[in-house]
């Protein structure tokens, strides 16, 4: 094996994550290899240095409102207060079968008040059409010619 690969080896084994046949192999090439050794020893004081040797920094504070505030633009906080119980109620999934039920009754029920509507219009003009068409009519019989007296004299019917 190569110095190059050894040496990744070494940090591997000081965040002990190397097994222990490979550590073997490891120590035999370090006890031959004055370069590898060197860089074993570097990289066990930079370790060292960093883990014991950082103090532990506290960040402003005001870097957290910075971090909040961004966060808080991408993804607004959403209020429990915003939308009523009773929705959460009828979300539940037990009445998804009951919601779906509903959607198809309006649908297939649409027709139905379509045609009445075209019924109801064509009775509609049917009707009117007979009244306006009507020649004993006799509310429109001034309309068609002035009739001098009662209209409905002429009707027969109780005197």
């Amino acid at each position: 094996m190569s110095c190059q690969q050894r040496r990744i080896q070494i940090v591997a084994r000081l965040d002990n994550s190397l097994e222990a046949a490979e550590e073997l192999g490891l120590d035999r090439h370090l006890d031959a290899c004055d370069s590898c050794s060197r860089f074993h020893a570097e990289q066990s004081a930079l370790q060292s240095l960093l883990v014991e040797g950082a103090p532990e920094l506290e960040p402003p504070a005001r870097l957290w409102i910075r971090i909040q505030n961004q966060i808080d633009l991408v993804h607004p906080a959403v209020e429990a207060e915003t939308r009523p119980a009773w929705l959460d109620w009828l979300a539940l999934p037990a009445w998804k079968p009951a919601w779906a039920a509903l959607g198809l009754m309006l649908v297939l029920s649409l027709p139905l008040f379509t045609l009445q509507e075209s019924v109801d219009s064509a009775a509609l003009a049917e009707l009117n059409a007979f009244h306006i068409d009507a020649k004993e009519n006799p509310f429109l019989s001034e309309v068609i010619a002035p009739v001098d007296g009662n209209p409905f004299e002429n009707l027969g019917g109780l005197k």
